[in-house]
């Protein structure tokens, strides 16, 4: 598995947060139907609070 949500490769994470410039997801239909903030920040941030990575970690390790 991953320790933070930038490390799982699968995930359009990566391309959302601007460390990745992927084909994987249409990123403003995205935001748009997810709601999800448009700076890369703001959405690192609001990801980070949203998951507790200790409970990942717990839960698959």
């Amino acid at each position: 598995m991953a320790d933070t949500l930038a490390e799982w490769p699968y995930s359009s994470y990566r391309d959302y947060a601007g460390l990745r410039r992927g084909t994987l997801c249409e990123q403003a239909l995205g935001r748009e139907l997810l709601a999800l903030p448009e700076g890369m920040a703001a959405f690192v941030a609001e990801s980070a609070a949203m998951v507790d990575p200790e409970l990942v970690r717990k839960r698959w390790l």
